[in-house]
């Protein structure tokens, strides 16, 4: 399949926001492995937030396969499908800057909030309907356990003292954002892969400006065959 055919000015801005969200992955990553401590103000209050997003969209990958909607009104598994709804909507929000200009920010409260509702909801699950969930939805279930898990042991990010783990994964936050517009140019989706791929194993040791260089070197080609 070839290049989606889109206006010109929408590739162009498409490009641009990708360079920018690259921009910010690499700024992340450096600062992890410089001084994770030298992130402060409102810089490291985004940084904070964008750490939180990728914990989020994390822990609704946990539970991807869960289907909403099988249980009645007002059963434990209903209550459930409350709880975990805003989840997967922010997670589609955070995920897909094609579509979501501005999501809202996930502050670090905001999903520890959520984290505990979700908790809460998936404690209060009677044995009877454990019992009678099918395979792949206990196993959803289970995976959304253990993704909770994960986060409560990591911790969530704080502004005021934030890791090289925080850093680390607010790059990954912006490399998601940077891979959905470049991607939806039309363009390079194997080679686009290949970038993230690249960053994300030397994430600790990325040089400046490495995700923008190789991505507009590989855009280049097709950009202008497309063109001219």
């Amino acid at each position: 399949m070839g290049p989606r055919q889109r206006p010109r000015q929408q590739i162009v801005e498409l490009l641009a926001r990708a360079a920018v969200q690259a921009e910010h992955a690499e700024a992340y990553h450096a600062a992890a492995a410089a001084d994770p401590g030298a992130v402060k103000g409102e810089e490291a209050r985004q940084a904070a937030c964008d750490a939180a997003a990728m914990q989020l969209i994390e822990l609704a990958g946990c539970g991807e396969a869960f289907v909403f909607g099988r249980g009645d009104p007002g059963t434990t598994l209903a209550r459930f499908d409350d709880a975990l709804e805003p989840v997967v909507q922010m997670r589609v929000a955070h995920t897909h800057p094609e579509k979501f200009f501005a999501p809202p920010p996930i502050m670090p409260a905001r999903l520890k909030s959520m984290m505990d509702g979700l908790k809460e909801k998936l404690g209060n699950l009677d044995p009877e309907t454990l019992k009678i969930q099918p395979p792949d939805q206990a196993q959803a279930l289970t995976g959304l356990y253990l993704g909770l898990d994960h986060i409560e042991r990591d911790g969530l990010p704080n502004a005021a003292a934030l890791r090289a783990r925080d850093l680390h994964y607010a790059g990954y936050y912006h490399e998601i954002q940077f891979c959905r517009l470049a991607k939806e140019t039309g363009f390079l989706t194997a080679g686009i892969l290949r970038i993230r791929a690249v960053s994300t194993s030397t994430a600790a040791s990325s040089t400046p400006m490495t995700l923008r260089i190789n991505f507009m070197r590989c855009a280049a080609a097709p950009i202008k065959a497309f063109y001219l």
